[in-house]
């Protein structure tokens, strides 16, 4: 059994945002495995299917970022799921825009919906699909940023990259975190200056 969670913020004004991208994949995951993710609980969406008889959880906190933790560690007490069959999917402002990475455990690199998480969860061993969103040029810039919408020249690579989580999801499900990590973490090319990283 594995719980799969998608983070963002609720609202209609979000979800275009670039936060809410981990929304996104959850709903591409559920929606091939002809899911809907709208049962109300543990502080959220969420929704039950089955691959190869294992369980598929899927959750999307409606807490909003900075709390997500509360409905993670709801879902977690009440499927009594362990930390490393938990993955959690995420924007990531260290990664170009329309890049992958498979990590296990490890910090958050200031993720505030991952640092709830851990807080509520008392562990980091989860498991994290990291899609990135790059990095504004200049630190004040980073809340606009993750709260705006994809450009038009991004929106093929955001567009190739869900559906590439969603299969690194199914990858981690079906043969285990190795062998998504061999298959999944390549960086891509970006030519955007913005997605270049800062130190």
């Amino acid at each position: 059994m594995f719980l799969v969670v998608g983070l963002g913020n609720p609202g209609e004004e979000y979800s275009l945002s670039r936060h809410n991208v981990g929304f996104k994949v959850v709903d591409e995951l559920a929606r091939r495995l002809d899911v809907n993710v709208r049962k109300k609980g543990f502080k959220g969406f969420y929704s039950e299917s089955h691959i190869d008889r294992k369980k598929l959880i899927f959750l999307k906190p409606q807490t909003y970022m900075n709390k997500s933790g509360e409905a993670v560690s709801e879902a977690v007490r009440y499927f009594n799921i362990a930390s490393r069959d938990i993955i959690v999917v995420q924007d990531e402002l260290d990664l170009p825009t329309g890049t992958l990475q498979i990590k296990e455990g490890g910090g958050s690199a200031g993720h505030k919906g991952v640092d709830s998480i851990v807080s509520c969860l008392g562990e980091a061993g989860f498991i994290r699909v990291r899609i990135g969103i790059g990095k504004p040029t200049h630190k004040p810039e980073v809340i606009n940023h993750v709260l705006s919408e994809f450009e038009l020249d991004e929106m093929e690579n955001i567009k190739e990259v869900i559906n590439k989580a969603v299969e690194a999801v199914l990858e981690i499900f079906q043969t285990g975190i190795e062998s998504a990590m061999n298959k999944f973490n390549k960086r891509a090319k970006c030519s955007r200056s913005t997605d270049k990283l800062i130190s």
